[in-house]
């Protein structure tokens, strides 16, 4: 490719991003990006495969931002396991909140997007994140399943943040804070 027809998928991608981010699903068309990147109806069409192209490509980049918040807290936080277990969730929970809807489109099954080695490689590298730590911390045969529990717990906190079930600084019932519930959990050497 050349390095023209890179920035201009680019664009597409950011300009596709911008569009999920304020409209939402709906106001995400290949015809919208298009007029919005100020380009021709049919250049996505020249770098993508159609709607699920460009949202299989905003994914990869939704991945990369994901793994990159995810290292930008671990990085600022205390060394220790339990600050480095916050820290990667709380990035998490930042992104879940800040990317709402590509956060939701980056977690549907993968068969609804388009095959894409770079969108593959950067979901496994967010993934990586996760996996790194708990082999850090958690080495030996039941890291997978520190890995998991980590998992499943930010990720049901974060859709409880998105639907409102919790709600932290609230000053009511829903006023629960992660590191709160991370607290109650018993990972051998976080007490």
């Amino acid at each position: 490719m050349q390095e023209s027809e890179i920035s201009l998928r680019d664009k597409l991608i950011d300009t596709g991003l911008k569009l999920l981010l304020e409209g939402g699903p709906e106001a995400l068309t290949l015809r919208k990006c298009a007029q919005l990147a100020g380009v021709s109806h049919a250049a996505p069409a020249h770098h993508f495969a159609g709607l699920r192209g460009l949202k299989t490509a905003m994914v990869g980049r939704g991945h990369e931002i994901f793994a990159q918040m995810m290292r930008d807290e671990m990085d600022a936080a205390p060394k220790d396991k339990n600050g480095q277990i916050l820290a990667i969730c709380q990035g998490y929970i930042q992104f879940s909140q800040q990317y709402r809807h590509l956060f939701n489109l980056m977690f549907v099954p993968p068969a609804e997007f388009a095959p894409d080695p770079a969108r593959d490689d950067a979901a496994k590298a967010s993934r990586d994140v996760l996996t790194a730590l708990c082999k850090q911390h958690f080495p030996g045969p039941n890291q997978h399943f520190y890995e998991i529990a980590i998992w499943s717990l930010v990720h049901g906190y974060s859709k409880l943040l998105e639907i409102g079930r919790v709600q932290p600084g609230s000053q009511s019932q829903a006023d629960i804070e992660f590191a709160k519930i991370l607290k109650l959990l018993d990972f051998p050497g976080t007490q």
